[in-house]
């Protein structure tokens, strides 16, 4: 019990100082974006999994669609910066090449697609 309150007063001490005072949060994108998946890249920027695809946000702050139709939920980027992504739809997990090509790593699982 002990331990609980101890961990219990460190987050509620650390989420006190996350934002400084007077901080306004600023929704980054356009309206159709969506942030399901967020995966960084230094020289991309953030991408994010959304309805009309991923959509990226540059460093410079600059909002695009990286992939259409991408159909994803989940985005991460390998030790190589390949973009890994899930297709739940299509019950698939998919890299992109970087013209955004979908090459299948994963369809089956234990012979069950």
């Amino acid at each position: 019990m002990n331990t609980l309150l101890l961990i219990l007063l460190l987050c509620n001490q650390s989420a006190d100082n996350i934002f400084e005072k007077g901080s306004k949060l600023t929704k980054l994108g356009p309206p159709d974006s969506a942030g399901e998946g967020p995966a960084w890249h230094p020289t991309l920027g953030i991408l994010t999994s959304g309805h009309k695809g991923i959509h990226r946000l540059d460093p410079k702050g600059i909002a695009s669609i990286h992939v259409e139709n991408a159909q994803t939920n989940g985005l991460l980027f390998s030790a190589k910066g390949d973009l890994l992504a899930c297709q739940p739809g299509k019950k698939r997990v998919v890299q992109f090449d970087s013209s955004g090509n979908a090459k299948v790593l994963a369809d089956k699982f234990n012979g069950f697609a």
